[in-house]
């Protein structure tokens, strides 16, 4: 019996890089890079927050779901394991508790990734546009998984975020009505209008919590504002202090 439901975000809540850990020490490897190096870690306060969400209470059942902008391919490099399920691709994708990709919600989600192709083209374009045209130090690309645009994200290559905002400031004027746009330190990502994990989250407790009572408790964790509307739908939301989220509210 499940008593306690935790939607949890990845990069930045629960692990982050090397340059944005407090400490250099104690640091543990929490995600690979493709080329097998660690790439992400967490520090010893991650580590006891991670362990006492997944733990729960004496007598209580837990389960905590990762909600998180990784694809399958960077998901698989995470280095802990969740053993009931995963939203990726900010929601694209679901993954059943087993790890296999929930068909049921793949079939919602196909067609509308599938008509918004034009929209991620554009934006490419524009982000390709602006890095050529003012020689950024940036690259973009489309995030896709089994054969489906999801979504756009550029970063500098350098960690300054400063080198985004003319690409934020052109995808915002061509096609802010079509789509969202979130900047958070050095990740700009464009999401088309059907895309959030809110909508993934709540087909998940539907679909492998039928049964959770209305004394259950769900949990979110998340650091930007794309989790705003997921950690809307928790009874409780925990926020790291110095995240963007944090940062607006303290």
């Amino acid at each position: 019996m499940t008593d306690v439901v935790v939607f949890m975000d990845l990069d930045d809540s629960i692990f982050q890089t090397r340059g944005k850990c407090r400490s250099p020490e104690n640091l543990a490897p929490a995600a690979l890079g493709p080329d097998g190096v660690p790439l992400s870690f967490m520090e010893p306060w991650q580590r006891l927050l991670l362990d006492l969400l997944s733990g729960g209470g004496p007598g209580l059942g837990t389960a905590v779901i990762p909600a998180t902008a990784r694809d399958l391919g960077s998901f698989g490099r995470v280095l802990p394991r969740f053993a009931h399920g995963a939203i990726l691709d900010f929601g694209g994708l679901v993954l059943g508790p087993s790890g296999q990709v929930d068909r049921d919600w793949l079939g919602t989600v196909s067609g509308k990734a599938r008509s918004a192709k034009g929209l991620l083209d554009e934006a490419l374009g524009l982000a390709l546009g602006e890095i050529g045209r003012r020689g950024l130090d940036a690259r973009a690309r489309i995030v896709s998984d089994l054969d489906l645009p999801f979504y756009l994200v550029a970063k500098t290559r350098s960690g300054d975020p400063a080198g985004l905002g003319p690409i934020r400031a052109a995808l915002e004027e061509r096609l802010g009505g079509e789509a969202s746009v979130f900047l958070n330190g050095n990740n700009l990502s464009l999401l088309p209008a059907y895309l959030d994990k809110a909508p993934a989250a709540e087909y998940f407790l539907s679909r492998y919590f039928p049964d959770l009572g209305p004394g259950a408790l769900v949990l979110g964790l998340g650091d930007g504002l794309p989790d705003r509307r997921l950690l809307s739908l928790c009874h409780y939301c925990l926020i790291p202090a110095r995240s963007q989220l944090g940062r607006s509210l303290l």
